[in-house]
């Protein structure tokens, strides 16, 4: 579990653009002056609007926008004294804040870019973060507990019922090309995988099985199944390749 800082109203402000004050373990955020704190976009541009001032969050092609029911949320990325964090305010349709969210992020975040990001459901948001094309970073975060969760990967997929997080993680660039890549879900390595083998992952819709696909487009193939119902001891099924594939 990684460390994970929320902010409320005017400090959210100091911390991303004066100071370096942090408060972790929170678990409330939802701003003592919100409604003279809103969230614009100007130009593809996004701005933090107070009273009597405004503030650029995030540039062109720099932050995500999501929408959710009568709710949007903002992920983007903030740098400060040295440090990545994830940042997600979660505003009214009109842009109102009501909370906002900030996960730190591994070393590795230093050169990264946000690729993507989803709210797959009320209570979670999924980012995937692009370091390198072997190389990314995975961020679980949950609205309702304020716990967020980083893991380092590739080819990331989300359960949708069980919030289960599978991914690849891929040798290094320009590694012997008999290393393996292993596929791990959440903290737990479940086995390893030949480097060379383009994969696909998929969950079943319950969410209690994995499926591991081989090659790409029409000549998709299974290559194994992880049963997952305890991590501690996944039944992984290997699926013999027919002779055609």
């Amino acid at each position: 579990m990684i460390r994970y800082r929320m902010v409320m109203s005017r400090r959210f402000c100091a911390a991303l653009f004066l100071s370096s004050l942090q408060l972790f373990g929170c678990r409330n955020a939802e701003p003592r002056d919100a409604r003279t704190q809103k969230v614009v976009e100007q130009g593809q541009v996004l701005l933090l609007r107070l009273p009597g001032e405004e503030r650029q969050l995030a540039g062109k092609g720099e932050y995500e926008k999501l929408r959710r029911g009568r709710r949007l949320a903002f992920v983007y990325l903030t740098r400060t004294g040295g440090e990545s964090f994830l940042s997600i305010i979660i505003c009214s349709k009109d842009g109102l804040v009501s909370s906002n969210h900030e996960v730190l992020l591994p070393e590795e975040a230093t050169s990264a870019s946000l690729l993507r990001a989803r709210w797959p459901d009320d209570t979670t948001v999924f980012s995937e973060l692009h370091i390198n094309p072997s190389l990314g970073i995975g961020v679980v975060f949950d609205l309702s507990s304020g716990a967020g969760s980083c893991f380092l990967g590739s080819n990331f997929v989300l359960g949708r019922k069980t919030k289960k997080l599978a991914y690849l993680r891929a040798p290094p660039h320009f590694a012997p090309r008999d290393i393996p890549s292993e596929l791990w879900i959440g903290h737990a390595k479940i086995c390893e995988i030949p480097s060379t083998v383009n994969c696909k992952l998929a969950w079943n819709e319950t969410g209690n099985a994995l499926q591991v696909f081989r090659g790409a487009g029409n000549k998709e193939a299974r290559m194994l199944t992880v049963k997952v119902r305890n991590l501690d001891t996944p039944d992984v099924i290997w699926h013999t390749p027919k002779k055609n594939e």
